[in-house]
């Protein structure tokens, strides 16, 4: 008899029952890895979503290393340009006084040029330095979000798989 009908049992039933059991199975093993596999999606998002927030933060700051950089330079031109144009004007005066003093002034202010450029060159490096560290880390930061959704996709494997093995 069939238990929940009260009718006898038919040898057809037993294929109703196995089905029975069958979809019970599936609708467990679905509703144990639905949930599963929305959380990792959402897992995964919220990791891109960090990594995009990481871009935009270093992109905001380049851009503004930038033009601060480009400010300082177009300053120091416009400071250059008055040192120089002071220079030039009590040069003439100096050399027709003083002859070789306005040359070594000249001189002084030229190696002083020379020097701010070699800073100059060398902020750039160090900017372009802290700019490969950045993106290092921030692919380093990428490899180890990627490396633990791999171990998750692994142990959602393991749990797929245990099942099977336990029939």
């Amino acid at each position: 008899m069939l238990p929940s009908l009260g009718l006898p049992l038919v040898p057809g039933d037993y294929l109703f029952q196995a089905i029975g059991l069958g979809l019970t199975t599936v609708s467990t093993i679905a509703g144990v890895m639905i949930p599963i596999t929305k959380m990792l999606a959402a897992h995964r998002k919220s990791i891109n979503d960090k990594i995009d927030n990481l871009h935009a933060i270093l992109n905001r700051r380049v851009e503004e290393l930038t033009h601060t950089m480009a400010a300082h330079e177009l300053d120091d031109e416009r400071r250059f340009g008055e040192v120089r144009e002071t220079v030039d004007t009590a040069g003439d005066l100096i050399r027709r006084e003083f002859g070789e003093t306005a040359q070594a002034i000249r001189e002084h202010v030229r190696i002083l040029e020379l020097k701010d450029g070699e800073r100059r060159l060398e902020v750039e490096h160090k900017l372009q330095e802290t700019r490969h560290t950045l993106y290092e880390r921030m692919d380093q930061h990428a490899g180890i979000a990627a490396e633990r959704c791999n171990g998750l996709d692994e142990r959602v494997r393991n749990l797929e798989i245990s099942p099977r093995r336990r029939q």
